[in-house]
């Protein structure tokens, strides 16, 4: 393996997106050869040179009997795209979000050569995996939340835009949980912390609970009549997130 870094000017995406670490199987790290024999070995190298740890030895990248969840949105390479200011869409590159860490990792297909995006430099991105996931920067709507990523789940520029946010956090498993090891469970675990947002006219955001007080208080300002009446038509539905969304969707329709 070899490390290469690219400030400016990369030959893979020209000057447009910055690349802090360009993978492959070329050379050797500290004069010891790694062969690329699959998706696992090629993050647990990565995960060396990553500036940012999360207490965890390695990059899991499927689940297994020791290891639950997953730090991926999905758990393995997806095509998308990937917008700096430049749009990168092209069936020659595969993507992967890493939730614990916020990056996006690009991959050439039928190529070893795997590259970490620098992250301050991305605004959007997509993954198509059961349908098209778009994420963008957070500091796009948080100012003090930089290098993380929304999804947005409903988008209108002169209403109300959805966000979701998920933090992943490596859970070592409890010795001294007595109940999980009577029942044998001594797994460690990826954990998803969801966090859903409301944006009015891309507006700074406010945080929404999947209740009925939260959504009325975040939504009530200016719809309250249309909120209402929803609640009023919806009375037995459970609140969700697809409720949350089809709720959006149906304020911005007003």
């Amino acid at each position: 393996m070899a490390i290469t870094y690219f400030y400016k000017n990369t030959i893979f995406m020209k000057k447009y997106l910055f690349i802090i670490y360009v993978i492959s199987s070329m050379s050797a790290v500290n004069g010891q050869e790694i062969p690329s024999i699959g998706m696992k070995d090629e993050f647990n190298i990565i995960s060396k040179f990553t500036r940012t740890q999360s207490g965890f030895e390695g990059i899991q990248t499927y689940s297994s009997g020791e290891v639950r969840g997953s730090q991926f949105f999905y758990p393995t390479w997806a095509p998308g795209s990937i917008n700096t200011g430049y749009k990168i869409s092209s069936d020659k590159y595969l993507f992967l979000f890493d939730k614990v860490r916020q990056q996006v990792f690009i991959k050439v297909k039928d190529s070893n050569l795997v590259l970490l995006a620098d992250r301050n430099q991305i605004i959007s991105f997509t993954l198509n995996t059961d349908r098209q996931h778009v994420f963008v920067a957070a500091a796009n709507y948080a100012p003090d939340k930089k290098d993380q990523f929304y999804e947005v789940l409903a988008i209108n520029e002169s209403g109300y835009t959805l966000l979701k946010q998920v933090k992943t956090k490596f859970a070592k498993a409890d010795t001294r949980d007595m109940e999980k090891m009577k029942m044998g469970d001594m797994s460690d675990e990826f954990k998803d912390e969801i966090s859903y947002f409301v944006s009015y006219k891309n507006g700074l955001v406010q945080k929404v609970d999947l209740t009925e007080k939260s959504i009325k208080k975040a939504y009530g300002s200016s719809s309250k009549n249309i909120l209402e009446e929803y609640f009023k038509t919806h009375s037995d539905a459970s609140i969700d997130e697809q409720f949350l969304i089809d709720f959006t969707h149906a304020v911005n329709k007003g």
